[in-house]
Order: structure tokens, then C-alpha cells, then sequence
């Protein structure tokens, strides 16, 4: 999966620091904290199915602990639950309206389980609340393509390039909608900035081969056909050997993908997410 390196991506464990925020009173309070401190050591260990057993225990005691089933909810997708998850980030955000990761990593589950409406209004939620948060503008973008809404998507990797200029693959990945849209000029341009940032990126010289091939560069296509051999001549051979119709190799657009390939794809993608955002 070539899909975003995912950097400058926080830790979740520290949603720890969350319970401040909370009045203990009582002594049944202060043994859901217990167990939610217990929680989320399992969760820092990575022992999530234990993590959950702790969390559940905390919100037995305490049943409107919003972060408690945030953090369930955390581990659960983790374990690859997503459905699962998910109603515990409909508990968590119905108790706290304003809990980011909540939103951030439903919407994720969302993209897995291919509820592209539902993760859109995910990643709107978390953009409302943080619209400096380029991953998020990110991850609309692919739910957004996979409802075929290119416009709505290359508006959102626009986004990702105004607060990330360096974003390699939010270029590349406007560039293949663009090719998608027929725009074939726009589509070079942004391939040749991806290419800029990242002078190894095969697919970004085997799409912008095609492309300017439709612009009639013959010349420019034959370059970047050869380039993309020296960096990966199986790739590449793979490529030619389905034609240059196939564009999907590696990608998470569905293009000409049956709808089966692009739900894998989308998956992967979150679980990559996921992983990264919740470690």
C-alpha cells in the first residue's frame, strides 16, 4: 500500500490525562478510575483484549466514563473490531461532543467497513474541531473518492497541500484523481512535484507516463516509462503486462477496481491508520 507515510501522528495513551477533567466523587468513581488506570497500562503493553476488560469494569462502575469507552473503543479497533468499536465511539461521543480521537478513529473504522458517508461525517466532525489537521482532510479525501466525489476530493488534498506543502503523496494522489477527471496537464503537475519530493516514486512516473502520453509527450512518457523500470523493473513489468489501463496498482482510488478490490484496499489503509494513530 503506498498510501500516506502518516507522520506527526499523536500517541493515544495520553487521552489518559483526560480524567482531569472529571470530579471524583465517591468511592465507586475513584474504582472506575482504578480500573481505567489498570486499563490503560494493558493498553501501553498492547495487551488489548485485557485493556478492554479493565475498561469495561471502569464503566460498570461509572457508566457515563467517556473516556473509558473512547479507550475501549481504541482497543477494539486495534483487535480489528470495527463495528464493535464503533458503538463505543457513539457512547463516547454522545457523552463528549469535543472528544477528537473519538471522531478521528471512527472514522477510520468507517473507511474499513467501506461507510464512506458516515467517515466523511466523521472527519468533518474532527475538522470542525481541529482544521489544522491535515491527516483528517486526508482521509476525507479517499472516502470522498470512493463515493466517485473527485472534486470534493481534490479539494480536500488542496487542503493537505496548504498545511503540508511537503506532503508527497497528497500530489500524487490529486495527480491520479486529476487523471481520473481527464485533466491530464494538472494531473503531470502534480506528479511532477510528487516526483520532486520523492525522485523513487515508481507510480508516480508510471501515471504521469500515461498522462503525458494523453497530452501527446510522447517523449516525456517514454522517459518516465523507463524511469519507473530502473526503479522497479517487477512493478513496472506488471504494470505493462495489464496495460496502461490499469492504474490501480498499489492505490487506494478504485478506478477500474471491482468493488470487492477496492474495499480491501480502503481496509488496509485504515488498519495502517489505525495502527499508527493508536500506538
Amino acid at each position: 500500500m503506498q498510501h500516506f507515510r502518516f507522520t506527526t501522528i499523536k500517541a493515544i495513551a495520553i487521552l489518559g490525562l483526560f480524567i482531569c477533567s472529571k470530579t471524583v466523587v465517591g468511592q465507586e468513581l475513584k474504582t472506575a478510575y482504578t480500573f481505567f488506570d489498570a486499563g490503560l497500562a494493558k493498553y501501553k503493553a498492547k495487551e488489548y483484549d485485557g485493556a478492554i476488560a479493565q475498561f469495561t469494569k471502569a464503566i460498570e462502575m461509572d457508566p457515563e466514563f467517556a473516556i473509558a469507552y473512547n479507550n475501549r473503543a481504541l482497543s477494539k479497533a486495534l483487535l480489528g473490531n470495527y463495528k464493535k468499536a464503533i458503538a463505543d465511539f457513539d457512547k463516547a461521543t454522545l457523552l463528549n461532543k469535543n472528544l477528537e480521537s473519538a471522531y478521528y478513529v471512527r472514522g477510520l473504522c468507517n473507511i474499513a467497513l467501506q461507510e464512506y458517508e458516515k467517515a466523511i461525517k466523521d472527519f468533518d466532525s474532527i475538522i470542525r474541531l481541529k482544521p489544522k489537521m491535515a491527516e483528517a482532510y486526508s482521509y476525507r479525501a479517499i472516502a470522498k473518492s470512493n463515493i466517485n466525489d473527485y472534486e470534493g476530493a481534490v479539494a480536500d488534498y488542496s487542503k493537505v497541500i496548504l498545511l503540508d506543502p511537503e506532503n508527497e503523496d497528497a500530489y500524487y494522489f490529486r495527480g491520479y484523481l486529476y487523471s481520473l477527471m481527464q485533466k491530464n496537464r494538472s494531473a503531470v503537475a502534480d506528479y511532477d512535484k510528487a516526483i520532486k519530493l520523492n525522485s523513487s516514486n515508481v507510480h508516480a512516473y508510471l501515471n504521469r507516463s500515461l498522462a503525458k502520453a494523453k497530452i501527446k509527450d510522447k517523449a516525456g512518457s517514454d522517459y518516465d516509462l523507463n524511469r519507473a523500470k530502473e526503479i522497479d523493473p517487477k512493478l513496472t513489468s506488471a504494470y505493462l503486462s495489464k496495460g496502461v489501463s490499469a492504474l490501480n496498482i498499489g492505490q487506494h482510488n478504485t478506478g477500474s477496481m471491482s468493488a470487492e478490490n477496492a474495499g480491501k484496499l480502503a481496509e488496509a489503509i485504515a488498519e495502517k491508520a489505525i495502527l499508527k494513530y493508536c500506538e
